[in-house]
């Protein structure tokens, strides 16, 4: 498969993700695009050890979706259930009984 440039809506540093398979597994991987569209940079980070000091290698910023092209689809549809479930943290609480009764107008 060859790597995949989706890029953000609206955003004026044309950055976006790259959907790539390497090796038989799938990744989305933080990109940004040329100012011309030609091109596709990966953006790269320095992991930290076990003691939080930066590696000395830099690797690209991925996120592994599976092992095969099924286990990939499977975990991009749980992430959008994840997307689409009601956040019980966001849900409006119910107005108190006297809510109208201090209004000035």
């Amino acid at each position: 498969m060859e790597d995949k440039f989706i890029k953000i809506q609206g955003d004026k540093y044309r950055t976006g993700v790259t959907l790539q398979e390497y090796k038989g597994s799938y990744f989305l991987v933080s990109s940004k695009e040329s100012e011309d569209g030609k091109k596709v940079w990966h953006d790269w980070a320095f992991p930290q050890n076990k003691d939080r000091e930066p590696g000395e290698k830099a690797w690209p910023v991925k996120v592994k979706l599976g092992n095969s092209a099924s286990e990939a689809m499977e975990m991009l549809q749980l992430l959008l259930a994840a997307f689409k479930a009601p956040d019980s943290s966001k849900q409006q609480q119910p107005a108190p009984d006297d809510y109208d009764s201090d209004v000035p107008f």
